[in-house]
């Protein structure tokens, strides 16, 4: 069996190709990025780098042969302009999938995330797979997830022979993750906005984990991965022993502190403390505890606990 790896050089990849290269069943991992990885082992003669754009016309010929595809290319910390994030992690995706179904790829795993939901007033908690998605047009992150999703409803209905398996993950933790919130739990203090919605959070081994059984079992469909036992962020401070920072941003003085913040860190991190942190996005994960057999080690407290050497 050949599988590709688009985002090989990622952070979600680094996780689940070990497991691929592992795999006495699988005969190469091709790695499609346009940085050659380094948290893999790439001396493994199983696999194969592309320097490619997922954007690229003729990105079907790097799928010669390929009977899986695992989709992770995806931005997720905003680095580049807006419109930019949007062509490669929609327009990429939908170029990607495309070139799968053309060259004959028999199973897409899509890591998608529980951002596709949206962060919605409206919602009723938990969210099961069959929950509406209500993506946040002004959040780039959900509406990316969500677009994406969109065009996998279509996608399957225009591919009925292709499986397609779709995760929406919590946020998640890793040794050496570094997202928008990842920066927030490293400060030596745990900042509290006053919004009292909780945060669910899942250890990135445990995502692979699902990722993986899926792939082994050749099941097809949506599962929600989250850790279960959300936290507010006063909860989390009392899990990690750090004291509060009361920010307050109906003050003024809460406003100075909270651009000070994201000035030192990066501009994403005001779409995901605006909306997540007043309308939470939290799942029932048991339909792949039941269907895959998934068994996380960490809940939300474990994960962050992990992530900090606690």
């Amino acid at each position: 069996m050949k599988v590709l790896v688009t985002g090989i050089s990622g952070y979600l990849a680094s996780v689940v190709t070990p497991r691929l290269l592992g795999d006495d069943e699988v005969e190469e991992v091709r790695g499609v990025d346009l940085q050659y990885p380094q948290n893999i082992d790439t001396t493994n003669s199983k696999l194969v780098f592309i320097k490619k754009d997922v954007r690229a016309p003729d990105i079907v010929d790097s799928f010669s042969g390929i009977d899986v595809l695992f989709h992770f290319a995806f931005i997720v910390t905003p680095n580049v302009p807006y419109d930019e994030i949007d062509s490669i992690n929609i327009d990429g995706s939908k170029n990607i999938f495309n070139a799968a179904a053309k060259a004959g790829v028999k199973h897409i795993l899509y890591t998608s995330s529980i951002a596709a939901y949206g962060a919605d007033p409206t919602h009723k908690l938990p969210l099961k797979e069959n929950s509406p998605l209500k993506p946040n047009e002004d959040w780039y992150y959900s509406r990316a997830k969500g677009a994406v999703e969109r065009f996998l409803n279509e996608f399957e209905q225009e591919y009925p022979d292709i499986k397609v398996t779709r995760f929406r993950p919590a946020i998640f933790l890793g040794p050496n993750i570094d997202n928008p919130f990842s920066t927030l739990l490293k400060s030596p203090v745990v900042m509290d906005f006053g919004y009292d919605a909780k945060i669910e959070w899942v250890w990135d081994q445990d995502v692979a984990d699902a990722i993986y059984l899926a792939f082994k079992k050749g099941k097809a469909g949506v599962y929600n991965l989250g850790g279960e036992n959300p936290l507010t962020w006063k909860e989390i401070a009392e899990v990690t022993g750090k004291e509060t920072l009361d920010i307050d941003l109906n003050s003024e003085s809460g406003r100075e502190l909270f651009s000070q913040l994201l000035t030192a860190t990066d501009r994403g991190l005001a779409e995901w403390l605006d909306k997540p942190m007043k309308y939470p996005i939290l799942v029932d994960s048991s339909k792949a505890r039941k269907e895959l057999g998934w068994q996380p080690k960490y809940d939300s407290a474990g994960a962050i606990r992990a992530f900090l050497g606690l």
